[in-house]
């Protein structure tokens, strides 16, 4: 990869303020590089294709090493550089916006921001992100790249998270139902199905998920519909009848009802007050 670093303003910031943008991409690849008592108004991710890149931050020192990735939060003061000894290399990009920012708070709640990760798809949308802005991308796609980039690393976060937290058989129990909850459609998700897959009696499933998440199975697989749902309502201009459609709520009115029930307000409601605070 040739070393290169891309500016970039987007279009209609208004807009993409509310989502997920980045004015600055690129590949750096210099022993000279050194960052210094630095603060910024964004977020930065980093992905070290070669060698090591050092840090430091809250007085803490840490690597982000070949083959890892590296989420800091740039408003807080950090330090970063290469060792000129050691060869080295990362792909990089400035990210910003309240949806970005807000992935951002929840890896935050896991793990402490700088978050060190090592999932190599990372990599791979950092890359893609750079070749689309190399050519004028669609702003859109690029939003919603850098957004699969935060939800992947919230996803290995929340897996470092579960295994610090948990033990051994109840780890193996959220990692294999939560796997279940985030590739399969919501909308078609049942009891009996839950238990195929957990390869459990019904009576076992319902009384371990019971006890490790507090509330029945199904009535947190409708609080993720839900979750889904509305954000859904404030990212997405589809009908809110197509969004009630999409996760398994049979009608407009059990829709509403359940999701005023669950967050204090209809759906036109949340939507209407959404976008009244944004301008």
């Amino acid at each position: 990869m040739s070393e290169q670093s891309i500016s970039y303003a987007p279009t209609f910031p208004h807009l993409f303020s509310r989502l997920c943008y980045s004015n600055m991409l690129g590949i750096m690849r210099s022993p000279n590089f050194s960052i210094r008592n630095y603060k910024e108004e964004n977020l930065v991710l980093i992905y070290t294709t070669v060698g090591c890149l050092f840090c430091e931050q809250d007085r803490h020192t840490f690597s982000c090493e070949e083959g890892q990735y590296l989420l800091l939060d740039k408003r807080i003061t950090h330090s970063y550089h290469f060792d000129k000894s050691i060869p080295s290399e990362i792909v990089w990009m400035h990210i910003n916006g309240e949806l970005a920012n807000g992935i951002a708070a929840q890896i935050n709640s896991f793990s402490k921001l700088a978050f060190i990760g090592k999932d190599s798809r990372v990599l791979e949308i950092l890359l893609q992100c750079i070749e689309l802005q190399s050519g004028g991308a669609d702003p859109f796609e690029f939003s919603a790249l850098i957004s699969r980039a935060l939800h992947i690393i919230l996803e290995e976060a929340h897996a470092e998270h579960q295994k610090i937290i948990y033990s051994p058989e109840e780890y193996e129990f959220r990692t294999k139902i939560e796997s279940i909850l985030n590739s399969d459609e919501l909308a078609d998700i049942t009891l009996d199905y839950l238990c195929a897959r957990m390869q459990m009696s019904k009576y076992y499933f319902s009384h371990r998920f019971k006890e490790y998440y507090g509330i029945p199975p199904l009535k947190y697989v409708q609080r993720l519909r839900l979750e889904k749902a509305r954000y859904l309502l404030r990212y997405s201009d589809l009908k809110i009848s197509a969004i009630a459609q999409k996760y398994g709520f049979s009608s407009h009115t059990y829709f509403s009802s359940a999701f005023r029930r669950e967050f204090g307000k209809s759906p036109e409601q949340y939507r209407s007050e959404f976008y009244s605070n944004k301008y």
